[in-house]
């Protein structure tokens, strides 16, 4: 962990339920604080998903505010397993203070015809240097 590092967690679901395709919000954590140019945020954590069988993948992003905010880090994308826990993890450097702000882990089925489940979130965000 880095020094002087701020921990922040959810274990909360913000979305039970994946409509087929639609990029969905499944954890928010609010109020991160990075204050100090340089610093590093990082965004890690496990998300249970029951996948229709027809769903042939798994994206997951973090933005900030909102499922069409400014998105942070890369998508990260798996081949579908019907019923499994993914791992994600998402770092940045600050290239200024930002202040204050809410991030979202979003979830993206890829083919589905039918609804995706939530079944479990883990999200942590450390800010450090």
């Amino acid at each position: 962990m880095p020094a002087n590092a701020q921990v922040y967690q959810t274990t909360s679901i913000t979305n039970a339920t994946i409509v087929t395709t639609a990029e969905t919000i499944v954890a928010t954590i609010p109020s991160v604080n990075i204050d100090t140019y340089g610093y590093v945020l990082r965004i890690d954590g496990m998300i249970a998903l029951t996948t229709p069988a027809d769903s042939t993948g798994v994206s997951f992003k973090v933005r900030r505010n909102t499922v069409t905010g400014t998105q942070v880090g890369s998508t990260i994308t798996y081949p579908t397993i019907a019923a499994v826990a993914y791992a994600f993890d998402v770092s940045v450097i600050a290239a200024q203070p930002v202040g204050q702000h809410t991030y979202v882990i979003t979830v993206t089925v890829a083919d589905a015809s039918a609804n995706t489940t939530v079944a479990a979130v883990v999200v942590t965000a450390t800010v450090g240097n």
